[in-house]
């Protein structure tokens, strides 16, 4: 008997935490800043590292002001990136005058350039969020990369 206690609680002390680190390295991915992308400066200058939920993919799961990490598929030196979320399904974006407009409101102070390019109205699509980059230098991203599908967010950043 006392055999086979000894057994179970070994197998315990190396299954639990084996179980553990398991569930934690799927749900959640530690990364690092590419030191060649400055476009989350100073949110997330070059280098720094942050984690990630690889649980938080969908557009209903994220909300404005958020931080993604998502798969530009087209680039290859940096094909991984960070930016915040600015508008989910079915909101309006326009861009004019140097201020960014959710459903005809302005977007509060979240670090965006202030000087955007102009940008007609457009309605997010389902399954996909708006972004822009924080940094004030490198303006607002090409318009169709201001629009991410769901299939291309890595998850959310929850920790940097």
């Amino acid at each position: 008997m006392r055999g086979l206690i000894a057994s179970l609680l070994y197998f315990l002390m190396i299954f639990v935490p084996l179980a553990i680190i398991t569930y934690l390295g799927v749900r959640y991915g530690i990364n690092k800043v590419d030191d060649d992308f400055n476009r989350m400066n100073p949110t997330l200058p070059p280098g720094k590292l942050y984690i990630i939920d690889r649980t938080v993919r969908k557009p209903d799961a994220l909300q404005p002001g958020d931080l993604i990490m998502f798969h530009r598929p087209n680039e290859e030196k940096i094909p991984n990136v960070v930016a915040r979320v600015i508008a989910k399904p079915g909101s309006v974006v326009k861009i004019e005058n140097g201020r960014a407009f959710v459903n005809d409101v302005a977007l509060p102070d979240l670090g965006v350039r202030a000087d955007l390019e102009p940008l007609g109205s457009m309605i997010v699509p389902t399954g996909h969020v708006c972004i822009l980059y924080d940094n004030q230098k490198t303006g607002r991203p090409p318009f169709p990369e201001m629009l991410v599908h769901e299939r291309l967010i890595l998850g959310k950043v929850v920790w940097k």
